[in-house]
């Protein structure tokens, strides 16, 4: 398979690079990325790569679409709400909401916790 350069030449795929990407990638159709990663180059131009540099440019697009596929579990917090424990809004205030401490603030609020308590009794003292 060959690959255009920003020099206007081509650059052809050693024939034992597609067998180590396999190897390495086993989740991946790497002769399909390979067509892929050929595209980008034809569509971006002004992005195009070196001889040098090619091996690196496709072991790198290989294995971002690796990580792409591993996407990550999702969490169910409906259980730990339904049996009152709210850890939800404790690893909410930790974790995730510290950069917005207006929200924050806003879930401490008294009218926040009389509304949130008169609807389920579930809230816990953060």
């Amino acid at each position: 398979m060959k690959f255009p350069l920003r020099n206007g030449k081509e650059w052809e795929l050693p024939a034992h690079k597609p067998d180590e990407w396999k190897e390495s990638y086993p989740t991946k159709d790497v002769d399909t990325e390979l067509i892929r990663a050929r595209q980008w180059l034809r569509d971006n131009e002004q992005r195009m790569k070196t001889g040098r540099g090619m091996p690196k440019y496709l072991g790198g697009w290989s294995a971002r679409s690796q990580e792409v596929k591993q996407a990550a579990p999702k969490v169910d917090k409906t259980a730990d709400w339904e049996k009152g424990r709210g850890d939800w809004l404790r690893q909410a205030d930790e974790a995730s909401l510290v950069f917005n401490k207006g929200f924050v603030m806003s879930l401490r609020s008294p009218e926040f916790r009389a509304w949130a308590e008169s609807v389920n009794g579930l809230v816990k003292e953060i």
